[in-house]
């Protein structure tokens, strides 16, 4: 949800500049580069969530939330 809210403000901010919104390469290019660092961003912390989540899943399940982990947590300790 903040990474779209991000992108709205970005949006509304290059279209209210004058010039800015097709008509300046420069700012059209710091744009770019700031959207696919962004989108870097976003998968690099997709991918750690995912290995943390699955590290916790398989040394200390009880650490998660849900059923599934807490089943899996009594089945161990059984």
């Amino acid at each position: 949800v903040s990474g779209a809210a991000w992108a709205i403000v970005m949006v509304l901010v290059l279209k209210r500049m004058p010039g800015s919104w097709g008509g300046s390469a420069p700012l059209a290019g710091v744009a770019a580069i700031a959207a696919l660092i962004w989108i870097s961003g976003i998968v690099v912390e997709t991918v750690v969530a995912a290995g943390l989540g699955r590290f916790l899943a398989r040394v200390k399940p009880e650490l998660l939330a849900g059923d599934a982990a807490a089943r899996r947590a009594e089945g161990a300790a059984v």
